[in-house]
């Protein structure tokens, strides 16, 4: 018993020694393996699990006085294992229900996150160049988000935000869609620089708006930072 004991504990000193000093944090990027790339694809401050809720679905009668016909019957949110709407003609179209499901968010524009999916030959990464803070969502139901729409990317870059605290909102200067198979696809998010974030600020809140689905996520730039140089 008392081995048993000493035994988890031992494990559970040795787990929280890894989660909090990764082993890609002590090395240069040249001496990553594998093993440190995924971890910094994984589990590091740019990957994020953000959590999804499902807007409100008008009915057709709705759709129809907005001008639209026919579409939203939430095809493809099975996917994201989410909860069914309930909610009449009554209810306000901004409103949200309560979800379980969740997207991975990658802040893509950081250097250590290009060298780690360079390292692993990611043929998922989204392929861009340029001055951007570029920000990725994974997994996304192409029906759900109804992505497969002509100038779907336009309406997105529109509903695609950086918050920061007592600060003008930044909008996405432009929106990619890359399929990546099983009717899913990556979103990927370009933000002008043009109010560069420092490590001094406490958050940055990444939001987006991807048909019926809304996701809101938080970064802090104080954890962003490799060998003493934030990496956004």
């Amino acid at each position: 018993m008392h081995r048993t004991i000493a035994f988890c504990l031992s494990l559970f000193s040795t787990l929280l020694l890894i989660a909090g000093d990764p082993s890609w944090q002590g090395k240069s990027i040249a001496q990553w393996n594998e093993k440190d790339a995924k971890q910094v694809l994984v589990n590091s401050p740019w990957v994020k699990r953000a959590a999804v809720s499902l807007l409100f679905q008008p009915s057709e009668d709705q759709l129809r006085a907005g001008g639209y016909m026919g579409g939203g019957k939430g095809v493809g949110l099975d996917s994201l294992e989410l909860t069914t709407l309930v909610g009449g003609g009554n209810r306000h179209p901004n409103s949200v229900a309560k979800k379980p499901g969740s997207l991975l968010v990658r802040w893509e524009s950081a250097s250590l996150v290009r060298k780690a999916e360079a390292k692993l030959e990611d043929s998922n990464a989204p392929g861009w160049d340029g001055e951007y803070y570029a920000v990725a969502v994974y997994g996304v139901p192409v029906e759900a988000g109804r992505l497969d729409e002509p100038g779907r990317a336009g309406e997105l870059k529109r509903l695609g935000l950086l918050k920061r605290e007592g600060m003008k909102d930044v909008k996405a200067a432009k929106v990619e869609i890359t399929a990546s198979g099983a009717g899913l696809a990556t979103v990927l998010y370009l933000f002008p620089r043009t109010a560069a974030i420092t490590p001094d600020e406490k958050r940055v809140e990444f939001s987006a708006q991807l048909g019926r689905m809304f996701l809101a996520q938080y970064f802090y730039p104080k954890d962003m930072q490799y060998q003493g140089k934030l990496e956004l």
